[in-house]
């Protein structure tokens, strides 16, 4: 029988039965983020849930329990995204974001779930919400490729090779 427990980051959180679908940020984005909150609401009711002021082990245990976790389609731009995506992924999430062109230089299709419109991301929760296994090989692609490409310390290591080539 597989473990119930959630690897992210060395470290393992006890999976629970949790949430469907977890989003990660709060009201008060501009009116891009709210609308995608309010839509997110009315489309999945309780199986939506938003979260905010959460950090650390807190955030972790989260992201264990649930299903899937959705980046909100605003502010991201091609040349923007959020932090959060590094943290999600190292946490062990599924997650399912707004395309972004560069960011698909940091994860691939197999690792990272893009959604070009609340159209395809409605399509995407309700293909992968039925597939755990499917769920479970992505987020352990994005974890890896967080674990080997996207820690502090890799972009400590980048930005010293920067600044000595700069001066």
């Amino acid at each position: 029988m597989p473990s119930r427990a959630r690897r992210y980051i060395g470290r393992s959180v006890q999976r629970t039965p949790g949430w469907p679908l977890m989003c990660p940020a709060s009201k008060g984005g501009g009116r891009g983020r709210d609308s995608f909150i309010e839509h997110m609401e009315r489309a999945y009711g309780r199986m939506f849930h938003r979260v905010t002021g959460v950090h650390q082990n807190d955030m972790a245990a989260l992201v264990a329990n649930s299903s899937i976790v959705v980046a909100p389609d605003h502010p991201a731009t091609d040349r923007y995204w959020s932090n959060r995506v590094y943290q999600m992924c190292g946490f062990g999430a599924f997650l399912l974001h707004p395309r972004c062109a560069l960011l698909s230089n940091h994860y691939n299709a197999n690792e990272l779930v893009m959604y070009d419109s609340r159209e395809t991301l409605e399509h995407q929760i309700a293909q992968y919400i039925g597939d755990p296994e499917y769920r479970r090989v992505t987020a352990e692609s994005a974890l890896a490729r967080t674990m080997e490409e996207h820690l502090y310390r890799h972009r400590c290591k980048e930005l010293l090779t920067v600044v000595k080539h700069e001066l």
